[in-house]
């Protein structure tokens, strides 16, 4: 009686599993068969709208017709349309099928259900919508991607694959720029019609009747190059060709700054300079374009990116790039994201230097020191039609120097009263082995942008500490110092990589209010004079590497004071982390 059960209870559970695999199997028949349905009538909709499309755009070319290019994009949006609808059917199919297997319908009665194949695609409809400029992701001078085909190319992948090896980046805005061969309207200054009128009809206008007359001249765009420095367009050129053929460059006499471009650009001009021709045929008349001007927001515009627009580090760009020798702009215009690297050690500047007065036992100045600094802009925009700036930057910094044991402490000499007197005020100066501070640029100015130096006069603030021992029986002592001064700096450049800086400084140093050492009399507050003179160089395009020489004079400026003490030293820049700089 037992085993009748145990047979009958057996034989209900196979029952029972077998009608729900059936069950399960019918519903995946049923979902998926229907999936193939409304696949097959969207893929014969896409198909024909695809026949559409191109029949449109041989018309198109032939007749140039508005009406037809109205269709064509009637047409490219149904496409887009089909084209989403398609994918979402797709996946859908994909995810039925994961489902069923769950539940033990076999992949090949899944496979039966809905056979299509297909490869969902970024972007399987071309646009040849010459009005939108083309996006491209702009990394350097000819490194660039258009942001739609984005990893599915080799050449984009050898690009990213150089990229991606930094950890930190920033999209900064975007630069945009019109069609190659696109009319650009230029414009003759007031001052030279107002010449050109008097010399003709001896008359000459008032400011009223200037603003009335408005001599246009017409231009081709062929191409812009821009150096970017500390948030500024320092120097922009401008080629564009005339109705003849010829090609004329005009350039920017002041720096425009980045951060207030959306509001200022339309008020900014690039004046002309030069005119050049390779056709015999065509005479130069330079005459012809003296005081003429281009409004630099008709030729290129920045956007930045909504949270990010900040200063970035120095740039050279050249638009527009190419790929395989052909310009980008050529059919339409382009549009150019620009990504900065912002790893730490694009922000944060390390330097260790060696003294090579102390490896020759010729100085007390410490063996090694280690430098930090960062550069952080305040108001990096000029003044009017001037390259001047008041407060641009500030920079604050730490050095730590390594001094020899046998020289660490400051010298003391004890008086009769058992009092400890400091020998020379600028020992604790020349012995501090910790030095914080900051250096503000109050006023930076170029005389013009074509001189290869510039000069900034700031304000520098220091506080420092030093070690000291009343005797050998006693503990050491730190000793602080706090100065403030004002500074004069010149950087000059020989090439883009490599240059010479000088400055000078006097500083009042004070420490009375900052130590109060049992038995040390402190020192009388003093004045310090400080020449600085600094040759750096850095291979190639980036300056995570640099090296550099400098030297250092500090005299005590009291007066009837002659210490002194020198400092020759050769330094080296590292970087932190494997990330690169990208330009």
């Amino acid at each position: 009686m037992k085993a009748l059960r145990l047979f009958l209870l057996v034989s209900i559970c196979l029952f029972t599993n077998l009608s729900i695999a059936q069950n399960w199997n019918n519903l995946a028949k049923k979902d998926l068969e229907l999936l193939s349905q409304s696949f097959d009538s969207i893929k014969k909709n896409l198909d024909s709208e695809k026949e559409k499309l191109n029949t449109l755009k041989l018309e198109l070319n032939e007749t140039s017709d508005k009406s037809d290019f109205s269709k064509l994009q009637n047409v490219i949006k149904l496409l887009k349309e089909l084209k989403g609808k398609l994918d979402s059917v797709y996946l859908k199919q994909l995810h039925f099928k994961t489902y069923y297997e769950t539940k033990n319908v076999s992949a090949d009665s899944l496979s039966m259900y809905f056979k299509h194949e297909y490869t969902i695609e970024a972007n399987v409809i071309e646009n040849n919508d010459s009005t939108n400029p083309k996006t491209y992701l702009y990394f350097g001078k000819d490194k660039i991607i258009e942001e739609k085909t984005l990893f599915n190319k080799e050449r984009e992948n050898q690009i990213f694959s150089e990229i991606l090896s930094a950890k930190s980046e920033s999209y900064l805005g975007d630069f945009i720029i019109p069609q190659n061969d696109q009319l650009i309207y230029g414009q003759l200054s007031e001052k030279r019609i107002k010449e050109d009128t008097l010399e003709k009809h001896g008359v000459e206008l008032t400011k009223k009747e200037l603003k009335n007359i408005s001599k246009k001249i017409k231009f081709r765009f062929e191409k812009i190059k821009i150096e970017l420095v500390e948030g500024g367009l320092n120097d922009i050129k401008l080629y564009v060709k005339d109705e003849a053929g010829n090609q004329l460059l005009f350039e920017n006499r002041i720096p425009v700054s980045l951060l207030s471009y959306t509001k200022n650009s339309f008020r900014n001009r690039l004046s002309f300079s030069l005119i050049s021709s390779n056709n015999k045929e065509t005479a130069l008349n330079r005459e012809a374009y003296i005081g003429s001007y281009i409004n630099l927001a008709d030729v290129l515009l920045y956007i930045p990116n909504p949270g990010q627009n900040y200063v970035p580090d120095d740039l050279t760009l050249e638009f527009p790039t190419k790929t395989n020798g052909e310009s980008e702009n050529t059919n339409q215009a382009i549009n150019y994201k620009v990504i900065q690297n912002t790893s730490l050690q694009n922000v944060l500047e390390l330097r260790t230097y060696t003294d090579f007065l102390a490896l020759f036992g010729e100085s007390a100045n410490g063996i090694v020191q280690l430098e930090a600094n960062a550069t952080f802009f305040i108001a990096p925009f000029n003044h009017g039609n001037t390259s001047i700036y008041t407060l641009k930057k500030i920079t604050p910094y730490v050095n730590f120097s390594r001094l020899d044991e046998n020289e660490r402490f400051v010298d003391l000499t004890q008086q009769t009263d058992g009092m400890y007197n400091i020998n020379h005020s600028l020992d604790i100066i020349e012995k501090s082995y910790l030095e914080m501070g900051m250096k503000l640029d109050v006023l930076s100015f170029k005389l013009t942008k074509e001189f290869p130096f510039t000069t900034n006069i700031f304000l520098p603030i220091n506080y420092r500490i030093a070690d000291l021992k009343l005797d050998e029986l006693t503990e050491k002592s730190i000793y602080k110092t706090f100065g403030v001064g004002a500074g004069i700096r010149l950087e000059f450049k020989k090439f883009n990589n490599f240059g010479f800086n000088y400055s000078a400084e006097i500083t009042h140093y004070e420490s009375s209010q900052f130590n109060t050492i049992e038995h040390l009399n402190n020192v009388s507050n003093f004045w310090v004079f400080r020449n600085e003179a600094e040759i750096y160089f850095f291979p190639g395009e980036s300056k995570t590497q640099s090296i550099f020489l400098r030297f250092r004079a500090f005299n005590n400026s009291n007066k009837g004071n002659k210490e002194a003490f020198y400092q020759l030293q050769f330094g080296y820049k590292f970087s932190l982390g494997i990330s690169k700089l990208k330009k």
